[in-house]
């Protein structure tokens, strides 16, 4: 080969390597992620790029305590945050996030490692590492248990409990053998970006500011924070009106009367559309002002306590003699909306102090809970028959109240349980009207499936990735070089 040739060929080579490297570098970092996991764990949807894409607000991602334990969670996190513009991943710890954290009222002692806030323009949203996984059994027996489905923390503690005594190793066995691990991270952090970007997330709130009594320790604060996401408090004296991502609106047995500026905003509430809760006692019957509230929807109420004709059985003489009582079984009306749960039809919920409620026939009106035909008013014989104990206005404009009479009953906490079930029922009835809102979120996203997770190498990184493609470009590059080198060589010869 003459000098030229040999000229010509370095410079060929020299050109083929910089375009090459100026074609890697216009790779976007998204498109040289393989995934080469069984199931393609960390493979994004088209819809979810889709939506991504189409994110049109700042919404920063912050990953807290990443130790480097979790590398390819994080490698996901980086490829899953460039699908959007708008959206930012940060890896902070939790001790550079202070006002963050107290904002949504964390602190950085109960930050575990690998915890996910997203920060969006309106509200924000904390999702555990845990929260990502859930594992899954087909084993009849476990589903005939409640086992079906576990997050990671119910399936350890079912191993460490089965696994504590021969009589269940069975279990144990069968936990450990028929249960998959399933990543779905995919679906929660669509479902948190479309959280704290919504317009509107519907709330459920409780009133403050009149000395309501504190909910906060009881079963239905409980209840509700378990099964419905909890609620938040509003001071309603110092606000101008109920806000527009009201649910619903409890009000419980305040210690005072309501100006005339606050019936307002709860009229103007009730009546665009919105439901409120009323919980009195017998003090908030002398209330003028919030009775003729309840008034406007045609309901009004005995100021005599309900009570009860019962068989009482005398233990010294081992007698049964009747005798009327105050502790009054109150019976639910499993044919309303608001209480059409199927956990509340065995229920058998009691009412201590409850007032009588009377309906005068206006607007849609249904009783929630009665009495049996033996409750009176007070002691008199002649009022004796059903009594209406909670109940429910509904109007066509789609206003909806409840009124719930015997306030002390619905705020037990759980150490003032008995040994009967009904200060659970009852706080269960009261949990339940809050679904009966005509507020409510539907999702407009289709969240992915969970896929099976398994222990390989989930995703090749970016570096990985390159050197592949530099191989798969090189490799018949050299080849054709090669190829003319010899041509010419046998020629020459």
């Amino acid at each position: 080969m003459n000098r030229n040739k040999k000229i010509f060929c370095i410079c060929l080579a020299v050109l083929l390597t910089i375009l090459l490297n100026l074609g890697l570098m216009l790779i976007p970092t998204k498109a040289a992620w393989l995934d080469v996991s069984e199931h393609k764990i960390y493979t994004l949807s088209n819809e979810t790029k889709e939506y991504l894409s189409s994110i049109d607000e700042p919404i920063t991602l912050y990953l807290l305590n990443a130790d480097g334990s979790e590398t390819s969670l994080e490698y996901y996190l980086e490829r899953f945050c460039q699908y959007s513009r708008n959206l930012m991943l940060k890896k902070e710890t939790a001790q550079n996030c202070g006002d963050l954290l107290a904002r949504i009222g964390m602190s950085e002692e109960n930050v575990s490692e690998y915890t996910l806030i997203l920060v969006g323009e309106k509200r924000e949203a904390v999702l555990q590492y845990s929260d990502l996984f859930y594992y899954e059994t087909d084993n009849e027996t476990l589903n005939t248990m409640g086992l079906l489905q576990m997050s990671p923390s119910e399936y350890v503690y079912y191993a460490q409990l089965f696994s504590q005594s021969e009589q269940y190793i069975d279990y144990y066995n069968l936990l450990v053998n028929t249960s998959r691990l399933y990543f779905k991270g995919e679906a929660a952090l669509i479902s948190m970006i479309e959280y704290v970007s919504a317009e509107i997330i519907p709330t459920h709130y409780v009133l403050t500011g009149h000395g309501e009594s504190d909910l906060s320790n009881s079963l239905f604060a409980q209840l509700s924070l378990t099964f419905g996401g909890g609620y938040q408090t509003l001071d309603l004296t110092a606000v101008d009106s109920i806000p527009a991502d009201a649910a619903s609106v409890l009000l419980f047995a305040p210690n005072t009367d309501f100006s005339d500026a606050e019936i307002g905003r709860l009229r103007s509430y009730v009546e665009g559309g919105g439901l409120l809760t009323v919980v009195t006692g017998q003090k908030q019957l002398a209330f003028p002002k919030l009775t003729a509230f309840l008034g406007e929807y045609g309901l009004s109420a005995d100021a005599s306590v309900v009570q009860q004709e019962s068989n009482v059985l005398n233990e010294e003489t081992e007698e049964t003699t009747t005798e009327i009582v105050p502790t009054v079984d109150a019976y639910v009306n499993t044919d309303h909306d608001a209480m059409a749960s199927f956990d509340i039809e065995d229920a058998n919920p009691v009412i201590v102090g409850g007032n009588a409620i009377l309906m005068d026939g206006r607007f849609d009106q249904k009783a929630i809970l009665t009495t049996s035909a033996k409750a009176m008013l007070g002691e008199d014989a002649e009022t004796m028959g059903r009594k209406i104990l909670a109940a429910s206005v509904e109007k066509s404009n789609g206003a909806k109240l409840v009124w719930f009479t015997g306030a002390e009953n619905f705020a037990h906490s759980v150490s003032e349980l008995s040994s009967t079930d009904a200060p659970v029922y009852n706080a269960y009835c009261l949990y339940l009207v809050r679904d009966w809102t005509n507020l409510s979120y539907e999702s407009e996203v289709t969240l992915p499936d969970a896929v099976i997770y398994e222990n390989s190498m989930l995703q090749m990184t970016e570096g990985g990735a390159m050197f592949l493609l530099v191989l798969a470009i090189l490799v018949p590059v050299g080849v054709v070089v090669g190829a003319i080198f010899v041509k010419r060589r046998r020629k020459k010869a």
